[in-house]
């Protein structure tokens, strides 16, 4: 076996997506509801970049944040079924929203790193060994050109089996 440190990392990640990709997704997020026959409205309201709940105290906005046994806690001059039908209108509307996000250029997306930590490459076969490690040096090559001509963010690399078969005889030369 190989005493090579693995730089490769598993990790979580959060996908994020730009301002502009954010502001035109909730621009689809508005309703209108009744609470006790009284009509408000929700909305996002594109100068301020925020939501904005248009009932007299924003208490049923900031409700619909809330999780399920909150609301059944809530105690408020109207019913539990307004608030329900509230946040089923709430939820519908980030429906809305989620599919905007989907369909955003990759341009407006980007990925945010959330915990990584080594992968175990000892325990993996030969082959998966090998294949992680050309991923590792074909990246890093990837990477470095990427930064050396100025594009930092525009990095592709290929892997293929012949790449993998070569590290392999490399490997099985080395321990013989």
């Amino acid at each position: 076996m190989s005493n090579t440190e693995s730089k490769l990392m598993e990790a979580n990640l959060q996908e994020t997506y730009s301002d502009a990709a954010l502001a035109k997704a909730h621009s689809r997020y508005s309703f209108k509801y009744k609470i006790d026959g009284t009509a408000y409205t929700v909305s996002y309201d594109p100068q301020k970049g925020e939501l904005l709940s248009c009932d007299e105290h924003g208490q049923l906005f900031d409700l619909a944040q809330e999780i399920e046994h909150v609301i059944r806690e809530f105690k408020r001059d109207f019913s539990i079924f307004d608030v329900r039908r509230f946040l089923c209108k709430h939820l519908q509307a980030m429906i809305k929203v989620g599919r905007e996000l989907q369909r955003a250029p990759a341009s407006e997306r980007s990925y945010e790193l959330l915990n990584s930590k080594p992968i175990d490459t000892e325990g993996l076969s030969l082959e998966d060994q090998c294949l992680f490690e050309v991923i590792q040096e074909q990246s890093e090559k990837a990477n470095n050109a990427a930064t050396a001509n100025g594009k930092p963010d525009d990095v592709t690399y290929t892997v293929t089996k012949e790449m993998v078969e070569a590290k392999m005889r490399e490997r099985t030369q080395k321990h013989n």
